[in-house]
């Protein structure tokens, strides 16, 4: 079998799938976590850079553990009803058949692509922090706007993107999807100054 029949028969048919179904959702609840984390600690009365970047690198981590690992059962919970299904319509096995390389195959791809979301949203959002951290950047609550920023910044992009995937406006949908998370922010804002 060539690498490119291969790759036919375990890809997805529409790798954009992954990215609409999984990688945005998981994205945008990293990013909110995120966000929650950085109101609390960039504007709360004990500052605290280290501890702001080691709290937003544990819940991204466990936000990356948690989806993968529930994608990746409810894919295969799927997967078994679907092939069970088309067994009992063709009256045979199917467990080593093309169908069920394909389906682990997806089943791995939606759960790595879950398990990644949060890393790219902590990569990006911690970048100013860790600038502060080692001097690099100017106050404290200055690398905190960045990082905030650029976590509104993600949501607009993903917003752009799923735009274009579904035929819609892209700038629309960005511009809808920022006004969300800006309002999240600051009602997270909100709840963190009244206590």
């Amino acid at each position: 079998m060539s690498l490119r029949s291969w790759l036919r028969s375990t890809v997805p048919s529409d790798p954009s799938l992954l990215f609409r179904r999984y990688f945005v959702n998981t994205l945008f609840d990293a990013n909110f976590v995120v966000l929650g984390i950085l109101a609390a600690e960039a504007f709360g009365s004990d500052r605290d850079a280290v501890r702001a970047l080691s709290t937003m690198f544990a819940a991204c981590a466990a936000i990356g553990i948690s989806t993968g690992v529930s994608v990746f059962e409810a894919e295969h919970v799927e997967e078994s009803i679907r092939r069970g299904h088309l067994e009992r319509a063709m009256m045979r096995r199917l467990d080593e058949s093309e169908t069920a390389t394909k389906d682990r195959m997806e089943r791995y791809l939606a759960a790595t692509v879950n398990a990644t979301a949060p890393f790219l949203v902590l990569g990006v959002t911690s970048a100013p922090l860790v600038l502060y951290v080692y001097g690099l950047t100017g106050p404290f609550e200055l690398a905190a706007l960045m990082s905030i920023a650029l976590a509104l910044a993600l949501i607009a992009v993903a917003g752009y993107l799923l735009g274009r995937l579904a035929g819609l406006s892209p700038w629309t949908k960005a511009a809808r999807m920022a006004v969300v998370a800006v309002a999240a922010f600051l009602a997270i804002y909100s709840i963190e100054e009244a206590f």
